[in-house]
């Protein structure tokens, strides 16, 4: 039985890395005693998957993560019996058992939206608008050669005040990816300081369509 689930990262565990939140939900499911399979062989090692590495200081309330187990459990009752063991700040907001030709959400990933908040009530509208208009944004990315400079401008989807916040929705496939924290980094560059980041969704491209994933297991 394939297990998806939609869980939230609150300010109580944002400075947790992706690395410790993987070993987290480990000794959680451990806890919580539910049947996990593991991987064959000398070194079996838990059938666990996150869709998307959230950036040290961000906080959350759309992160994913695909757990197998050995025999059916009610997707409600893995979610009641985790939330037993989960420290504070983690929560199971969902749980679904996707269609088995349903793909992992690491795989079809798309896009990530999220919400800015600035530390004064100004009007960026026009700093937001000439960061939009621009046909380049570089900045260095580390990858598997080296360090290189990549232009980031057509990651950045949307990028728009809103209700004194910045919406901003970004590329987060496994080809392009641009960080939140990037992201702050090229608003604080243009002079407006950001007080905390949230990930509000992410996106999946499934069958041509462009949803979120609980949505397009139903």
């Amino acid at each position: 039985m394939r297990l998806l689930m939609r869980f939230e990262k609150n300010e109580e565990v944002k400075y947790i890395s992706h690395l410790d939140m993987q070993r987290l939900f480990q000794r959680a499911l451990r806890r919580a005693k539910l049947p996990c399979e593991y991987s064959k062989g000398f070194n079996p090692h838990l059938l666990i998957s996150f869709a998307c590495a959230l950036p040290v200081g961000v906080c959350s309330c759309a992160e994913y993560v695909e757990v197998q187990l050995e025999k059916f459990v009610h997707p409600s009752e893995c979610k009641n019996r985790l939330n037993e063991v989960l420290p504070i700040g983690v929560k199971i907001l969902d749980a679904v058992e996707p269609a088995d030709d349903f793909p992992t959400v690491a795989s079809v990933i798309c896009l990530a939206e999220y919400t800015f908040l600035p530390f004064t009530n100004d009007d960026y509208n026009d700093i937001l608008k000439d960061i939009t208009l621009r046909e380049e944004i570089t900045i260095e990315k580390k990858t598997k050669k080296g360090f290189k400079d990549i232009n980031v401008r057509p990651m950045i989807h949307r990028l728009k005040q809103v209700d004194g916040v910045i919406k901003a929705t970004l590329s987060c496939s496994n080809s392009e990816n641009l960080r939140a924290d990037k992201l702050q980094e090229i608003l604080e560059q243009n002079g407006i300081k950001i007080k905390k980041v949230l990930r509000n969704s992410i996106f999946i491209e499934n069958k041509n369509k462009i949803e979120e994933p609980l949505g397009a297991t139903k």
